[in-house]
């Protein structure tokens, strides 16, 4: 690790900026606010544009949404109206089948009759005939069900099915379906009707709550309710007071929207006066020749509101695209000040002048934007940085005396540990191969035990050829470095001996690798002259550290990895859970234990 003085004062570094000729800059005052400004355009031009897009769509689908929703309420409510009748029907065919309507009783079969018509209000008249023709009736009291009573005994039974029965002063729509005895023999029929007057007294409830005018049309020409109709139902087109509703199918022009209904169709019409009046309408099933269809008519000024909203959306979005877009260029231009200090901060940085770089960013690192002055602060921890960097090589080292100050590379007696790594034969293993293959082993094993070692916490301090020394408490001090230093080499011992095999096994040279730590009293500290320091470690913890590598050579164990550790590196680490220690001799002091990890 070796620091380089600075240079002469009339040797100026030589920077990116000298390499070629000058390319054509724009000033960052003038590039940020630009840019700034085309991304608040391209990032909101597209969401402006979907924003219209929806509130087009949204407006026409809400609309849409609403028009089914009420066509839902005017398709029920017309059938809880009529499809009672159905359900009569079926419930009188249902104990015929069973045999409950026995035809020698008409007493009983008048009381079912009764108690089916009693179950469905909305049904005015029920009646029963026989296989011969004979017939039971049973309605309700009032006039209009007397009415329907005669016009079903005055004719013959109809079709199976909804059809529906002419009466003088109106008609009803009834049910009709064919009866079985339990034999599955012809049992007559039964007829179920109900006189549709009052749906129109519900529907002008509805044109008062929405404020749409609805409709029932029997086929294409009746109407069979109407909030209008006063008369007899079904009434044609043009007899219900309502001009709108007699054009229907006049002209009929498609609506212009985007979204389309889910169970219903619709068209405009010009009439009445130029005034364009909207239909929507939805067939209802289940009800067979009867053809009723449910719908509404509103004329198309009613929303025009809504049929705006796209463009009250757009005309906002582009006064705030264009509010945006004028504070995005105030926030570069304000963004672009600092930034020109922090570039000069940076060529003063770049020519090794840290005290201009540091000088040049105090402004801007007590100013207001939290960002800028974050990044000037970063600037000049970093100028700090690299000044240090240039007079230490090891980045790691570089890190621990910038966070323990200058007073950490003075040469200082410390508790060190101390951890010798050296490639056994490299030296006749260098001199028979070529000098890449054995570079390219020295980079594999260094690859391998650097990044672990400085993971621990240790410094590697030098690279000794082909081999290296790390130590542990220095520059910071630590109060138990032999633990971290012998953990970190136990943690060595399955890598680098998997990287041996590998090498072996592909080939390729390869040397056993030996390890040693001792830990002790030593002296750590810049050591050198002026113009190029050290910062290093000697003393006995050292010298030890390395004749316990030694010591292993010719240690035959068939491992390609070996550790050994003096005894009181290993008190000094304390207890080691999963190790093996076994005892090797050398020639220093106190005991040498080889380690490795329990099988």
């Amino acid at each position: 690790m070796t620091r380089i003085a600075p240079q002469a004062a009339d040797a100026p570094l030589r920077t990116a900026r000298d390499a070629g000729p000058e390319r054509r800059r724009i000033s960052a005052e003038r590039l940020v606010p630009a840019v700034l400004a085309a991304l608040v355009v391209a990032a909101v031009g597209p969401v402006l544009a979907l924003g219209w897009t929806a509130a087009r769509d949204g407006s026409e689908r809400s609309l849409r949404g609403q028009s089914e929703l009420l066509l839902d309420a005017l398709g029920d409510r017309v059938a809880s109206r009529i499809a009672p009748a159905a359900a009569v029907g079926a419930a009188v065919a249902a104990a015929t089948r069973a045999g409950a309507l026995d035809p020698d009783a008409p007493a009983l079969r008048r009381v079912f009759l009764a108690g089916a018509l009693a179950a469905a209000p909305a049904v005015d008249a029920v009646v029963l005939r026989g296989p011969g023709g004979e017939g039971l009736v049973v309605r309700r009291a009032e006039t209009p069900a007397a009415v329907i009573e005669e016009g079903l005994e005055a004719g013959s039974a109809p079709p199976a099915g909804w059809s529906v029965l002419a009466f003088r002063g109106g008609a009803a729509l009834t049910w009709t379906e064919p009866l079985r005895d339990v034999d599955g023999a012809a049992a007559g029929v039964v007829s179920a009707a109900v006189d549709p007057a009052d749906l129109s007294g519900h529907l002008a409830l509805l044109r008062a709550e929405f404020g749409v005018t609805p409709f029932v049309l029997l086929g294409r020409d009746r109407v069979l309710a109407h909030p209008g109709l006063t008369g007899d139902a079904p009434a044609a087109l043009d007899a219900v007071g309502d001009a709108a509703l007699a054009s229907i199918w006049a002209d009929p022009r498609p609506l212009t929207a985007t979204a389309p209904f889910r169970a219903a169709q619709g068209h405009w019409s010009p009439y009445p006066a130029g005034d364009p009046t909207v239909f929507l309408l939805r067939a209802l099933p289940g009800y067979g020749d009867l053809a009723l269809t449910v719908g509404f008519h509103y004329p198309s000024a009613a929303t025009r509101r809504d049929r705006w909203v796209k463009w009250i959306v757009l005309g906002m979005g582009l006064v705030l695209l264009g509010a945006a877009t004028l504070a995005a260029a105030a926030l570069g231009r304000a963004i672009a000040r600092p930034v020109t200090a922090l570039a000069e901060a940076a060529g003063a940085l770049e020519e090794s002048r840290f005290a201009e770089a540091r000088a040049r960013v105090a402004p801007v690192a007590q100013g207001r934007v939290r960002e800028t002055a974050a990044a000037a602060e970063a600037l000049s921890r970093a100028a700090e940085a690299i000044a240090l960097f240039e007079a230490y090589a090891p980045r790691t080292l570089v890190r621990k005396l910038l966070r323990s100050g200058p007073e950490a590379a003075r040469p200082r007696a410390a508790e060190i540990a101390v951890l010798f790594l050296d490639l056994e034969g490299f030296s006749a293993l260098a001199a028979a191969v070529p000098p890449a293959e054995a570079v390219a082993l020295l980079d594999a094993v260094f690859s391998v035990a650097g990044p672990r070692i400085e993971a621990s916490g240790g410094v590697v301090d030098k690279f000794t050829g082909d081999g290296l020394l790390a130590i542990w408490g220095a520059p910071e001090p630590h109060l138990a470095p032999a633990r971290p230093a012998v953990e970190a080499a136990l943690g060595l011992i399955g890598p680098l001996g998997a990287l041996v095999a590998m090498r072996r096994h592909e080939g390729l040279c390869a040397c056993r690798v030996r390890i040693g730590v001792q830990v002790g009293r030593g002296i750590v500290g810049d050591l050198g002259y002026p113009g190029r320091v050290n910062y290093t470690a000697v003393g006995a913890p050292v010298n030890d550290a390395a004749r316990a590598q030694a010591a292993l050579r010719g240690v035959d164990t068939g491992a390609d990895a070996i550790l050994a550790v003096t005894d009181t590196a290993m008190a000094a680490a304390g207890p080691l859970a999963g190790v093996l220690a076994e005892p090797v001799a050398w020639g220093g002091a106190g005991r040498l234990l080889r380690l490795r990890p329990a099988d």
